[in-house]
């Protein structure tokens, strides 16, 4: 049996991938864990530190207590949303100076029994079924990864219903 997929893989696909990968892999998600943490640590250290700073003026320790932790939890609530703009306007920033040319444009992929064979503008690639590490998928996409950050990218916008069930179940 042979199944074949042809598609243009853009830029929004690319961010999908980008964004997907950094909610699903497990050290991204510490990193952004730990970043919070160490952030909630530095506004207390500062709270403290003001407190003891200003301990005869208690209205202007309540002002402090109240603008310090408005400003936190600002901070800590919207770090993963700033986290993904930063994302978004990185590969924004790669596609205008022409870093991902070559990842993005004109993809075949072609679905056999044992294997997938995907062709780009960077060449022909071939993939026995068991090198495929694992298929995940968002709501824009199927990921097809090759390795632990390197994926196929194939945009549910090409495909049936019965195209993303048939890829998400052949491992």
């Amino acid at each position: 049996m042979k199944k074949n997929y042809k598609y243009k893989l853009s830029e929004d696909d690319f961010i999908d991938f980008q964004l997907y990968y950094l909610k699903m892999n497990s050290k991204m998600t510490k990193s952004v864990k730990t970043t919070i943490i160490v952030l909630i640590s530095l506004y207390i250290i500062v709270f403290a530190a003001m407190a003891v700073y200003f301990r005869d003026n208690a209205f202007l320790i309540l002002i402090i207590a109240v603008l310090v932790s408005a400003f936190s939890i600002i901070q800590i609530f919207t770090y993963r949303k700033r986290l993904e703009k930063k994302i978004v306007n990185k590969v924004k920033e790669y596609i205008r100076s022409g870093k991902l040319d070559k990842v993005l444009g004109d993809k075949e992929l072609e679905v056999y029994d044992d294997k997938v064979v995907f062709h780009e503008k960077r060449g022909t690639s071939s993939f026995n079924k068991e090198d495929i590490k694992n298929i995940e998928s968002s709501d824009k996409s199927v990921f097809l990864y090759i390795d632990e950050m390197s994926a196929i990218i194939v945009p549910k916008h090409c495909l049936t219903g019965e195209d993303v069930d048939f890829l998400l179940s052949y491992k």
